[in-house]
Parts: C-alpha cells; structure tokens; sequence
C-alpha cells in the first residue's frame, strides 16, 4: 500500500512553485504590454480623429479646388430631375459650371434650391461661378416645360 505514516514528513517539489510564480508573473507581463499597445492605438487614432475634425471646413469656401474638369449631358423632360453632386460622384461641391442647351425645346434650371428656374433657351450658354462663395454648386435642379424636352451639356469644375 501506499499510505504514508504519520511520522513522514509530506514534502513538495519547490520548483513548481517557482514555476507557478514564474508562469503568472509572464502573464501579468504580457498583459501589461498588451493593455499598453491597446491605449497607445487609441491615442494615436483619437489624435487623429481630432486633427481631422480641427481642419474640417467651416464652408464651402474653404473646400480645396481640385482643378478636375466633369463634363455631362443631361436629358431633361417635363418631371423635375436633379444631379446631386455630393452625395453622388464627384462627392464635393462644383466651383463653376458651364451649361449649353442643344435642345429641342427650352429648360430651365435651379442651382442648389428646386425653386427660381432659370430660363435656358436652345442655343444659349449659361455660366456659374461660386468661387468665392459660401456656399458651392451642390445640386443642380432641371426640368422643360409640359410635352417637352431638351438635351443640356455642362461642364463642371471642383
């Protein structure tokens, strides 16, 4: 059998001890260094984020000028249509735009806001230039008269 005697001194091997010791300072260790690579990322990334938010422009003013040239045709009907052209491609606002009705028949525009047409009639050109403004060519509004229709080349720049 192999029961020990009361007068035998039960003995452990000391090593594991230490190595338990050991084991657990190594972990503590580890996760000190992986708590530190943690906040040193989201200081950096916060740092980031509020370089980003401090140049953020106040206005369109502000936007840089690209100096890319978006030419288009858009064919216009008696429906109200519109071109977004910062939540669509390009995503900023034009600084300028030139519009050429090739027609058949008159279209009227609105920058910005669906209201205050602008006449365009076949063979007219008409011109926008925002560079100084607040605030850009960000929509562009169009639409014909009833049972009409037109053709209108723009070239836009941002």
């Amino acid at each position: 059998m192999n029961t020990l005697s009361k007068t035998e001194p039960i003995t452990r091997n000391d090593n594991d001890g230490i190595s338990r010791i050991a084991v657990s300072f190594t972990m503590v260790i580890v996760m000190l260094y992986l708590m530190d690579v943690m906040l040193r990322s989201i200081l950096t990334r916060d740092s980031r984020v509020l370089a980003a938010q401090s140049t953020v422009p106040q206005s369109s003013a502000d936007l840089p000028y690209f100096g890319e040239v978006e030419p288009r045709v858009l064919t216009i009907t008696d429906v109200t249509g519109w071109v977004d052209l910062v939540h669509n491609p390009p995503y900023v606002p034009w600084i300028s735009a030139n519009f050429f009705n090739d027609g058949p028949d008159t279209a009227f525009l609105s920058m910005n806001y669906p209201s205050n047409f602008t006449e365009l009639r076949i063979g007219e050109s008409l011109q926008i230039n925002l560079t100084g403004a607040i605030r850009r060519l960000e929509v562009i509004f169009f639409r014909c008269n009833s049972g009409q229709t037109a053709s209108v080349r723009v070239v836009g720049k941002y």
